[in-house]
């Protein structure tokens, strides 16, 4: 199965068949994240166990209280706004959010949007979103065939909270949100942070831009993001421009060995949130 061989390809540090993770595996992933949120939620009372946080840390999941916020606040700057002052400020752009999960973006994102559509792959995820209220529509595809399918210049702006890591080969989606985008739209995504200092000589040039890391994500040199998006004809906003997001995760490499490990010392792992723009 392409999901189990996905999997597999990023435990063992092989490269797998495609640059991006398969469909299969990212709504397996993220209906099991989207169920297990609802078992440990927050509503859940004093005598029910807290969610382990193992499975953040081995999935990569480690920025779900942080990412909403932040791609907000790229948004709001990218619009001249102030970020705390979203409610009132009109409801006049119409907002697509790739990989909408379980609609944490939403009710953050619901002030500025005249029309706000989610998308993503998880049943369970998008059952979760609709219950925010928050969305106009929601529906069941692959991001980059969603976007790729929009109509040329719909949105205003294109948020993805969490999704791009899914990705190595981000060409073909930014092209699509380029396409998709309105001259002088935006689109705020985040993706995961690939040290340059880390990498070997490679005669594969493309390796040496995004890699695949055991937790099923990919991490992206900064450089190449941004030389992505301009080729789609994207460019960074002189406003809200990238943030660095910075967690701790417990899982990782042995540094010895290059297995697997549960570490003694805990190692920071970086998120970016880029802020693009379609020029006018």
């Amino acid at each position: 199965a392409p999901d189990v061989a996905y999997a597999l390809a990023a435990l063992e540090g092989a490269a797998p068949d495609a640059a991006r993770a398969p469909p299969e595996y990212v709504e397996r992933l993220f209906d099991l994240r989207a169920r297990r949120r609802t078992l440990f939620s927050d509503d859940a009372n004093d005598t029910e166990p807290r969610e382990p946080e193992f499975f953040a840390d081995a999935h990569g999941l480690l920025f779900d209280d942080a990412l909403p916020a932040a791609t907000t606040r790229a948004v709001a700057e990218g619009l001249g706004l102030d970020p705390s002052k979203l409610e009132g400020a009109g409801r006049w752009l119409d907002v697509l959010e790739l990989g909408c999960g379980d609609g944490a973006a939403g009710p953050l994102l619901r002030p500025l949007a005249n029309r706000l559509t989610g998308v993503d792959l998880s049943r369970a995820g998008l059952a979760a979103a609709a219950r925010t209220g928050t969305y106009d529509d929601l529906a069941r595809s692959d991001v980059v065939a969603f976007t790729d399918a929009a109509p040329p210049g719909g949105a205003d702006l294109i948020v993805a909270v969490d999704a791009i890591p899914y990705l190595g080969d981000l060409a073909e989606l930014l092209e699509a949100v380029g396409r998709a985008l309105r001259p002088g739209g935006l689109a705020v995504f985040n993706a995961d942070v690939l040290d340059a200092k880390s990498l070997l000589p490679s005669l594969d040039s493309a390796h040496d831009q995004y890699r695949l890391g055991f937790s099923g994500r990919w991490r992206h040199l900064p450089k190449y993001v941004k030389a992505t998006a301009k080729v789609a004809g994207l460019v960074l906003d002189s406003k809200a421009g990238v943030e660095k997001l910075r967690a701790e995760s417990r899982v990782g490499r042995d540094k010895k060995s290059g297995a697997l490990a549960v570490l003694d010392k805990r190692q920071t792992v970086e998120t970016a949130v880029f802020a693009f723009r379609k020029p006018d």
